[in-house]
This record gives C-alpha cells, structure tokens and sequence, in this order.
C-alpha cells in the first residue's frame, strides 16, 4: 500500500540526547491519524520534521512520494504548496488582519489576482463557519476559538492534500473544542484531507481520530485504532486512557 505519510526509523537528537530512537508510521490517504505521547516525549519536534521544520540524524519521511531528508529546497517549497500546518497557538500574525492572514500564502506561493485572492478568502472564511465581515478583524479582537478557525482558513488556503495540526484544541473551552472536531470531520469528508494531529484531548482522540500512535521513552510503542492502544498496557497509556476505557 502507498501512504501518503510514511516514516521509518527517525533518529532524533538534540546534542548527546536522544528524542527518538528508530520511529516508525505510516498514515494512510484520506485518514486522520493522531500523535500522542507524554509531555517532553518529541511530538511536536516529530511534527516540525514532517514539515521539514527540523531534520532528523537518520531515517526516511516519506510525504507525498518524496523523501524530505533527500528533497531540494525547490522540491520542499512546492511541498509546502500540498499541506497546511495549524500551529498550537493558531500563530497569526497581530499586525496583520483576519484577511490578510489568510491571503498571505496565496500571495506568497501563487500569481492569482487580487480580485480572486479576495474571493479565496472569503471562501476559506466560509468553510471554518466565519462570516467575510471578520475578515476586517485584527487577532487581538477575536475569541480563542475563532483564532483556531482562522489559522484552520489560512492552513486551507492552498487547498492542500494533507494538513498537520498541533494540539488543535488546546486552549479551546469544551463547547469550542467539540465544535472545532466536528468542523475538522466535515472539512475532511468536504475536501478529501488527510490529516496528521498531535493531541492530548482524548475527547477529540475519541471523536476524530481513525488510528493513534503513542511515543514513549523514544519509541512508538503501539501504534493502531484506538481499541487498538488501550488493549496494549504501559504506565503512560493506562493513565492517559483510563477515562476511556471507564466508558466502553
């Protein structure tokens, strides 16, 4: 089978310490597949790798058909035309408004018009459940839930194959975050994405996630649907889970 993510034996280190030893997973096309591990584990640094943000010591990552460890620089800006990537913190930029925050990677990666850019955003808008008018807003004047919704717009705007979220709804109170699940499942179906997430929410785990895979100790210790992991037993998963096994 092809994936359209497909990692083998990552070396991770930071000088003598070692992040990831060996990792190993492939995500399937069309599937959301989540990332979970305990706090300090290299989620977020396996995350930064998969959009060559970070380069591991060995390994392969293959995305897309190409190998990032041995992609040009030319091959890795036309990759990052085929995903979206939607930072913890949403990462807007505070002096940019809501439109252009989205417009801005249509600016930097294509020759449209402004008249069309202008109607991609309003798009993009559209899709996350927000009205053109918010376009005119600055970050600082919007909610934490609509910020996720705008960096989702500026994530889509490309109207990328694959999308990369880091910790998606964190920060996000239960109705927010329930509501962005839900949002994410709609706009997978809608625009046939594969989505790659990190995530402590087992909430949202529970709600979107098609199969999971748990770093511990510098490993991927199971990896599989989410029956899958709680059947397997380490400290870390029999804590993390036990809420969800409580309610099977």
């Amino acid at each position: 089978m092809d994936y359209i993510v497909d990692i083998k034996d990552i070396v991770t280190k930071f000088g003598t310490t070692v992040v990831h030893d060996k990792i190993s997973l492939h995500v399937k096309s069309g599937e959301i597949y989540a990332i979970v591990g305990p706090s300090g584990c290299g989620k977020s640094t396996l995350l930064r790798e998969l959009v060559a943000l970070h380069k591991p010591v060995s390994g392969s990552i293959n995305i897309l058909g190409y190998n990032l460890l041995n992609a040009s620089y030319k091959q890795i800006q036309e990759l990052r035309k085929q995903w979206g990537f939607l930072f913890q913190n949403g990462a807007l930029f505070s002096s940019l408004s809501i439109y252009d925050n989205i417009a801005l990677p249509l600016m930097e990666y294509t020759d449209l018009s402004s008249k069309f850019i202008s109607k991609m955003v309003a798009y993009k808008l559209d899709l996350v459940g927000l009205k053109d008018s918010d376009g005119s807003l600055f970050p600082s004047e919007i909610s934490g839930g609509m910020v996720k919704k705008v960096a989702l717009a500026r994530a889509l705007a490309l109207e990328p194959r694959l999308l990369f979220l880091d910790e998606p709804t964190s920060g996000l109170d239960p109705i927010s975050a329930r509501e962005f699940d839900r949002l994410l499942l709609r706009l997978r179906e809608f625009l046939s994405l594969s989505v790659v997430m990190v995530s402590h929410d087992l909430h949202s785990i529970r709600l979107t996630a098609d199969r999971l895979a748990v770093i511990d100790d510098k490993h991927i210790v199971v990896q599989g649907s989410l029956d899958d992991i709680v059947n397997t037993h380490t400290p870390f998963i029999n804590a993390f889970f036990d809420a969800y096994k409580d309610k099977r």
